[in-house]
């Protein structure tokens, strides 16, 4: 068996059968003109695992770029290797997050922080593992899977003016002209961003889909993210076998290095120009708008910077105060010992300067 460069010999594949599996099911598992399924999932995933081992077992990594219309022109598999061209030609740069788990069942990567709108970024999840909130990496997800408590606050802020289209799976309708948030990503420490034009499906007649859905409450997933092609249609993704997986991004444009939870750029609410066509990114001079909660971070800084001064103040005042106090008491000492009365025989006082030998006593004469 042989896939681009990577040739196998006497791999042991299965064959599928059943009724989806013809094309004319009415919920036929192959559709457009695919004839089988490539599957680069791990072992622990297959129904029944080959004795030869995964494909995946045959791999060192892997790249997938997917164009942002569907059945458009472009999409490719490359097995060993990244599109060098690809990179450079859209000026790209890579961000690497190590998988979360050396037992792997998916390609489950951490996500530390979420942002949505001009919100202060939060904790992106109920539960967690290893501090940060499992994220599963999956081409076969068309959408973006929000855990179901982050899902339900997004929907009850942004879509109440949409329609629930429920079709063995639940979506919203919504119209175009709906103001919707850019939503900020944080995986270790580094920043995604998805522009509203990002998860928004066009429809026709004036109607998108809004490409978000929920994690079953009642799963094991249900507190898991899964990141899909919504995201992977945007960010040119790299899969290293049991170690990680890249990202590709436009620097301080589509994603920004160094970024943590109490320090994420800010949302927006425009969506990115979608006139690029079916190029990876195109031109985007969007780049960062300043955060709405700067206010905050500005007054933050005024008190401390007030406190420091009144704390100087303060010890300027008690300094004047101490010295002046001195100064009074050198004083009252100087009075005293000035111009004393000397008693003399004449029988009255009279006042002389003080006269003190160097040694013996004062005699009365």
């Amino acid at each position: 068996m042989k896939f681009g460069n990577v040739a196998i010999p006497n791999y042991i594949v299965g064959v599928a059968y059943g009724n989806n599996v013809n094309p004319r099911s009415t919920n036929p598992l192959l559709v457009g003109e695919a004839k089988g399924l490539f599957g680069l999932a791990y072992r622990s995933l297959a129904t029944f695992p080959s004795p030869r081992g995964q494909f995946i077992d045959y791999v060192t990594d892997f790249s997938m770029y997917l164009t942002r219309k569907d059945n458009a022109e472009g999409s490719f598999l490359l097995l060993n290797g990244v599109d060098d061209d690809l990179i450079a030609t859209n000026d790209l740069v890579p961000y690497t997050i190590d998988l979360k788990s050396t037992t792997l069942t998916y390609w489950t990567i951490g996500m530390t922080a979420l942002q949505i709108g001009n919100d202060t970024a939060v904790f992106p999840c109920s539960e967690s593992s290893r501090g940060s909130c499992d994220s599963i990496v999956d081409s076969g997800t068309s959408l973006l899977v929000m855990p179901s408590s982050v899902y339900t606050d997004f929907v009850t802020r942004y879509l109440s003016s949409c329609t629930l289209y429920s079709s063995g799976s639940e979506v919203y309708v919504c119209s175009k002209d709906i103001k919707l948030p850019r939503l900020a990503f944080t995986f270790g420490n580094v920043t995604f961003y998805l522009e509203k034009g990002d998860y928004m499906m066009d429809l026709g007649d004036n109607v998108m889909v809004v490409e978000v859905q929920s994690t079953s409450g009642t799963s094991a997933n249900a507190d898991t993210w899964i990141i899909g092609g919504t995201f992977l249609k945007v960010f040119y993704a790299r899969y290293n076998v049991n170690e990680s997986v890249t990202f590709y991004c436009n620097e301080n444009s589509t994603c920004t290095s160094g970024s943590k939870a109490v320090s994420l750029p800010p949302s927006s609410d425009t969506s990115r120009d979608d006139s690029r066509g079916d190029g990876l990114y195109g031109n985007n001079d969007g780049g960062i708008t300043s955060r709405s909660d700067g206010n905050d971070h500005l007054t933050m800084i005024l008190a401390i910077v007030l406190g420091i001064l009144v704390f100087i103040l303060t010890i300027l005042v008690v300094s004047c105060l101490f010295r002046c106090i001195c100064r009074r008491k050198r004083a009252s000492r100087g009075e005293q010992s000035l111009d004393p009365v000397l008693d003399v025989l004449d029988g009255y006082n009279h006042s002389h300067s003080a006269i003190r030998p160097y040694q013996g006593h004062y005699a009365r004469l």
